[in-house]
C-alpha cells in the first residue's frame, strides 16, 4: 500500500506540467527516490563546419543515454537558460558560483550545463618512421567538451563537477572517404560511419561521469 502511495504522489506531483517524459519514474525499484535533474543543453562553440547543429546532437544522444540509464529524473526546467547567448552574460553557467541560480524556482535537485568546445576532424600530423606512408592519411577527431554539475539543494549553488572531458579518435585511412556534408546526422549511414561511432562513445563517457558524481551526491545528502 505504501508503495501505492508513492508511486500515485509521483505522478501528481511530477506527471503534469511537462515536468516529466518517456514514461519515466520518480523512484528506483526498490523505492529510492532518483534524483531530480535539470539537462539544460549542449551549447557548440565548436566553431565546426558540419552542416549539422553538433549541440543538438550530443544534447539528443546524452539524454537518451540518460533515459536508457534510467538512474535520473529528468525534469524539463531552465529552458530559459538554453540560449548560447548566456555564455556572453555575467551568468555564463560555467563562471563563478551561480548564484543566480537560486533565483529561478525550480524541482531540481541538480543543474547540468554541457559546453562543446572543440570538435576538429583533421588529417593526422605525419610521424617519423612510419614504415607504411599510407598510415599518414589517417584522420583524427578530437572532441572536447566543459562540464559543469551545480547541486542546488543547499542554501547556496555547489559545483560537484566542473571539468573539459576530451577524446581522440584515430580514423585509419581506410575509413576517411565519408563525405559529412552529405553522411550527416540523422541519416542511416552516419551511425555507422567512423564519426558516428565515436560522437556515441563519447556521449555514453559524458554521460556516466555525469550520472556518477549525481548519484555520490544523493547518497551522501
Amino acid at each position: 500500500m505504501r508503495w501505492i502511495l508513492l508511486v500515485c504522489l509521483s505522478l501528481v506531483l511530477f506527471g503534469c506540467g511537462g515536468g516529466s517524459s518517456m514514461g519515466q519514474s520518480l523512484y528506483h525499484d526498490d523505492g529510492r527516490v532518483k534524483p531530480k535533474v535539470a539537462f539544460v543543453t549542449v551549447y557548440d562553440t565548436s566553431g565546426s563546419d558540419l552542416p549539422w547543429n553538433l549541440g543538438e546532437e550530443f544534447a539528443d544522444r546524452i539524454e537518451g543515454r540518460f533515459y536508457q540509464q534510467n538512474k535520473l529524473f529528468l525534469l524539463k526546467e531552465f529552458s530559459m537558460l538554453s540560449d548560447p547567448a548566456i555564455l556572453s552574460s555575467p551568468s555564463n553557467p560555467f563562471i563563478g558560483n551561480n548564484e543566480w541560480i537560486r533565483e529561478i524556482e525550480s524541482r531540481c535537485e541538480f543543474v547540468v550545463f554541457l559546453e562543446l568546445i572543440q570538435h576538429e576532424y583533421l588529417p593526422r600530423e605525419a610521424e617519423e618512421g612510419m614504415i607504411n606512408a599510407l598510415s599518414n592519411r589517417a584522420f583524427d577527431l578530437n572532441i572536447a567538451m566543459r562540464v559543469k554539475v551545480v547541486d542546488i539543494r543547499g542554501a547556496h549553488p555547489k559545483a560537484i563537477l566542473s571539468e573539459i572531458v576530451k577524446t581522440k579518435t584515430t580514423v585509419p585511412w581506410q575509413y576517411t572517404g565519408f563525405d559529412y556534408q552529405k553522411t550527416a546526422w540523422g541519416k542511416p549511414t552516419f551511425s555507422i560511419s567512423p564519426m558516428g561511432l565515436a560522437h556515441t562513445g563519447f556521449a555514453k563517457q559524458v554521460a556516466s561521469q555525469i550520472e556518477e558524481y549525481i548519484i555520490l551526491a544523493k547518497a551522501n545528502q
